[in-house]
């Protein structure tokens, strides 16, 4: 065992004492001696570590506790010790110190510690002609104890012999009932001596001492401060749970403080960890194993060769950083090695790499960004990021952009902000596919505090932007990627303003190029994120121009080029919602299916994602009549945010949710806000903005019975859209023009514009219609339809057309039956709209005297302004009170008002309006 004779090491114990104790300063300035077998004081609370201490109750023959300074090792120790004393146990405490200098030094105050323990007796040792005599009889003392005895050395590193560690152990070795607990920075040689001599070992390390997160306030509280569980957990990060630093820390921050004063963490680094380290120095090997969060063997070599051909293999010199405790070697059940540094010393070696070496930690970055950019895992991705921007490695940024596209937000929105915001101008000016990802950064930098609805938002602005200076820039793009995405980012723009018809011209172009770009030999895989971007916005953009046709066609091809990203994700989402909206249930719930197999979770964007998802669950809840899981998806889609141009959407399923929950008025208002807020779209002829807030409405009217106001603006308008054919027929229906609402409900149902849910209301109607009219046979044919075509699409909202009793009637007449779930759902919701409701029907004449009403007073005025006489005005004056139920001018305004008789115009434009 080394240089130690077996035989003889016990004579070492009656050698002279260990030589000069270590001494300290009293308070009157005089030199106090310090017994290294008295244990130090520690703290005055120890708080109770009971995990750990049962690690040291497993009583090994050796238990090494090593870590870096400030990790508790003799405050566990002394916990421990007090602990086993109190069952009975024996414990000798050593101090080791500089002065112990050789092993003669260390087995006296052994002999001495386990004198003064009452583990041997003095007996044993006789002095004589000015020495101690060779004695071994405290040994056979020790051997013979009946209780176990442990020995705990603090500050082991101390002892510089290595014969020490040896003999000692050794000692451990031959005593059955003698336990060694050694409490030491890295570097001891008790290891090794531990290996020779085939002892169990009961190892400790740095990551075992740190405090976990959930324990941080229990030692807060210890030590006479008071956090909250959020505070705990930043202070955690900030520390790796590092005692000492992290007592620091809260010691130095000011009670009033909102940031933590963690520059005395820094300063504990650099100015007692570091420099016993040997890191300083010009050998920036463990400050290149710094960069990376954690790094494996094959990262590891990558950084290891950074400075040529090592002479040290990676895990040889990873395995030599740990040793020194600088490295915490982590768990793997795949049997693969890795290893982090505690995060304080790793921000203290990156930050001393910097200064240093600034030239060689770049391109540290650089090397670590490459290796990451190459693992197929989100989180390697995120950190490439940060390292990219780090190594000022524009074009691997570059790289990463044109590979993940839009997925890089959402994978990782604080590494993408790290990554790409602040960019310089002359970056972006030199790498123009910069531009994108740039402006994005920014967004996201300057709206971290914001919900996701209004970070969306500020997305869409910035992104917007970016596609206004492109139309704006002279500059010719060459690469078609570039081009494609600028194009894509202008068309955006312009849609966000209402100016569809150009959008969709710049939609065209970008087709243009991506076709071009293809049939040059670009590789197809390189544009399926942008591309799929493009295709999305594009269906986006044709459906904000009530261009219905190629939408589906566009975000099916969206899903195909990427199905397994955020961008796919919402592609499904909204196929599904399109079709959900449109009464097709098998498409919607297909879709919604294709959507719920991309995992969002833990992503600021999933919830952006999975919008049009909601949108169809809620959807097909409302076809269930079930409005309490219609309105748990509908919290996760907000009315007022423009959210990328899917507002419309979002309106339109809130208001049948609302007209469903006999909540009408309040849907109302919203719809009047929104029509003031997007008016510059919703005043695009035919887009599907006006489309969405003319349907709602006319719902909204329809439900609130304002059948006057509602006439008052169909009169307006040169011809009924497809849109408004639904709410028509209901209007004749509520008014009793029974006739009118059979004939228009039918020729609705042919309209090829007209959707599955309202051709399924217009048969309802017309089934309802000829019952009261008295034809049997129409009204049979066309209520089994309606219950056909309500079993197919799942949507029980169109038999609530039928008052109960005439649903029973028509049941018997044609022999159908309802489930009992069905029956009790339609029993349990009333119809969103009256039954029957007074229309004011007025003559064109009688308008148009209204109209005048308003700017003359007499009848006189009137007469002389329609040119007639003026007992004509007084004769039509006497048939419009009577219709309005008045019986003056004054009166008869207030009840046109109020009818919505006088309203100039509401809704879409006719060709008189333009």
């Amino acid at each position: 065992m080394g240089d130690v004779n077996r035989d003889t090491w016990l004579e070492l114990a009656d050698l002279p004492s260990p030589g000069k104790l270590p001494t300290e300063l009293d308070p009157w300035g005089g030199t106090l001696e310090l017994d290294p077998l008295v244990p130090p004081r520690g703290p005055g609370r120890l708080v109770p570590r009971p995990e750990l201490l049962r690690r040291l109750d497993r009583m090994s023959p050796l238990t090494v506790v090593e870590a870096l300074p400030g990790f508790g090792k003799s405050a566990l120790g002394l916990a421990w010790a007090r602990e086993h004393e109190a069952l009975g146990g024996h414990v000798v405490w050593i101090g080791a110190s500089a002065a112990v200098k050789d092993v003669a030094a260390f087995m006296r105050l052994l002999r001495r510690g386990l004198a003064r323990s009452g583990v041997t007796e003095l007996s044993g040792l006789v002095q004589g002609a000015g020495r101690f005599r060779r004695s071994s009889g405290w040994f056979d003392e020790l051997a013979a104890a009946e209780r176990p005895t442990v020995v705990i050395i603090d500050d082991a590193h101390l002892l510089a012999d290595p014969v020490i560690a040896e003999t000692f152990v050794d000692l451990v070795r031959r005593a059955p009932l003698l336990y060694a607990v050694v409490l030491a920075e890295p570097g001891h040689h008790f290891h090794r001596a531990a290996d020779l001599g085939k002892l169990e070992t009961n190892v400790l390390r740095g990551r075992d001492l740190a405090v976990r997160a959930d324990e941080v306030q229990t030692f807060v509280a210890a030590w006479g401060h008071e956090i909250d569980a959020r505070a705990a957990r930043m202070l955690h990060g900030l520390t790796g749970g590092w005692l000492l630093p992290l007592r620091l820390v809260l010691d130095a921050t000011p009670a009033a403080s909102a940031e933590f004063a963690t520059h005395v963490a820094g300063d504990f680094m650099v100015n007692t960890v570091l420099p016993g380290l040997g890191v300083a120095g010009t050998d920036t090997t463990a400050m290149r194993f710094a960069v990376p969060d954690r790094f494996d063997s094959e990262l590891a070599s990558v950084l290891v060769r950074l400075r040529g051909t090592p002479e040290q293999s990676a895990e040889e010199t990873a395995g030599a950083l740990e040793r020194q405790g600088l490295l915490w070697r982590l768990p793997s059940d795949a049997g693969a090695t890795a290893w982090e540094y505690p995060p304080l010393m790793r921000r203290a070696l990156i930050e001393h790499f910097q200064r240093v070496a600034p030239d060689e930690a770049r391109a540290a970055h650089g090397a670590v960004a490459r290796h990451l950019a190459q693992v197929a895992d989100d989180v390697a991705v995120g950190q490439a990021m940060r390292h990219g921007r780090a190594a000022e490695d524009w074009a691997l940024l570059v790289g990463l952009w044109s590979k993940r596209g839009w997925s890089l937000p959402g994978i990782d929105p604080g590494s993408f902000e790290a990554a790409y915001s602040a960019l310089p101008v002359t970056v972006q000016q030199q790498f123009p596919a910069l531009a994108v990802p740039a402006a994005l950064g920014d967004a996201l930098r300057s709206s971290h505090d914001l919900d996701w609805t209004r970070r969306v938002d500020i997305l869409f602005q910035h992104y917007a932007r970016v596609g206004l200076d492109h139309l704006a820039d002279a500059r010719r793009i060459e690469d078609p990627r570039v081009l494609a995405e600028l194009l894509t980012a202008a068309m955006v723009a312009r849609r966000g303003e209402g100016r569809l018809a150009e959008a969709h011209r710049l939609s065209l172009e970008v087709s243009r190029v991506l076709d071009r770009a293809r049939l040059s030999g670009e590789p197809q895989w390189r544009w399926k994120p942008q591309a799929a971007w493009y295709h999305l916005q594009s269906a986006i953009t044709r459906l904000s121009a009530g261009e219905l046709g190629g939408v589906v066609e566009s975000v099916s091809t969206a899903h195909g080029l990427s199905p397994r990203t955020p961008v796919g994700a919402s592609a499904a989402g909204l196929l599904s919602a399109l079709h959900a909206v449109g009464g097709q249930r098998a498409q919607a719930e297909r879709w919604l299916a294709a959507h719920e197999t991309v995992d969002l979770a833990d992503r600021w964007t999933a919830t952006y994602a999975t919008l049009p998802a909601q949108l169809t669950r809620s959807m097909l809840a409302l076809d269930r009549l079930d409005l309490e899981t219609s309105r748990v998806a509908l919290q996760h889609a907000p009315v007022g945010p423009e959210l990328g141009g899917l507002w419309p959407l979002v309106v339109l399923v809130h208001t049948r949710h609302a007209l469903l929950g006999g909540d009408a008025l309040s849907m109302l208002s919203v719809i009047n806000h929104l029509h003031q807020v997007y008016a510059h779209q919703i005043d695009a002829a035919d887009g599907v903005a006006r489309q969405v807030i003319d349907r709602c409405t006319a719902e909204v009217m329809l439900a609130t019975a304002e059948v006057n106001r509602f006439q008052s603006w169909v009169d307006r308008m040169d011809s009924i859209p497809a849109w408004l054919a639904t709410p028509t027929v209901r209007l004749h229906l509520m008014t009793g023009n029974l006739r009118k609402a059979a004939e228009l409900a039918v020729s609705g149902v042919w309209q090829r514009e007209v959707q599955v849910r309202d051709r399924l209301m217009l048969i309802a109607i017309h089934a309802l219609a000829s019952h009261l009219l008295g034809r049997p046979e129409a009204a049979h044919e066309s209520f089994r339809q309606t219950l056909s075509l309500s079993a197919d699409t799942g949507d029980l909202e169109a038999l609530l057309v039928f008052p109960t009793e005439v649903r029973h009637e028509l049941l018997s007449e044609t022999g159908s039956t309802l489930d009992a779930e069905t029956t009790r759902l339609l029993d349990s919701v009333a119809c969103p709209y009256p039954r029957c409701a007074e229309l004011v029907a007025l003559s064109e004449r009688e308008r148009e005297v209204l109209t005048q009403l308003q700017r003359h007073e007499t009848a006189a005025d009137l007469a002389r302004t329609l040119t007639v006489s003026v007992n004509t005005i007084k004769k039509q004056l006497v048939s419009l009170y009577a219709k309005l139920e008045v019986h003056d001018r004054s009166a008869a305004l207030v009840r046109a008002e109020g009818l919505g008789l006088l309203e100039q115009r509401v809704g879409r434009p006719t060709d008189r309006d333009r």
